[in-house]
């Protein structure tokens, strides 16, 4: 289970990584038309933001994986022993409980949406149903560091 959450995860992290350079080179020849001709890409910012969902939610995971991620620790490092495990217990069951509800929601609103964006008519389905993958890895990281104590 450990070596298939990591391979996924290293294709999700290297998929989104790839998806930096198109992300890139749309912003920069929308501004270049923009500065040059007065006139933008149509549909430049809606792909974009599709990208930067897909380059944002592939990373959420591993870097869980890693704690790379901003995090308070303000409570945790100030409590030891008994105190500090039941506060990451406590955490960790919290991480499990709202990716299992975004999880829910993502699969449902992926199945009941037919929303199409606006300029480009690229369909919202695939991007729940992505949103619903990465919160149940997401959510199985949490679980996992439960069962691991």
């Amino acid at each position: 289970m450990k070596y298939l959450m990591e391979g996924l995860e290293r294709i999700l992290s290297k998929g989104g990584a790839l998806l930096l350079f198109p992300l890139l080179l749309i912003t920069v020849l929308d501004v270049s038309l923009r500065s040059i001709f007065k006139r933008s890409l149509p549909g430049t910012i809606e792909l974009c933001s599709f990208l930067l969902l897909v380059f944002s939610l592939s990373g959420l995971s591993i870097a869980e994986a890693k704690k790379d991620h901003l995090r308070v620790m303000v409570l945790r490092e100030r409590f030891r022993g008994k105190l500090g495990y039941t506060l990451d217990l406590v955490a960790n069951s919290w991480g499990v409980f709202v990716s299992s509800i975004l999880v829910f929601q993502a699969l449902r609103n992926g199945l009941l949406d037919r929303t199409v964006s606006e300029m480009l008519r690229i369909p919202y389905k695939p991007f729940w149903f992505f949103l619903g993958f990465t919160c149940l890895l997401l959510g199985i990281r949490f679980l996992s560091r439960i069962i691991r104590r």
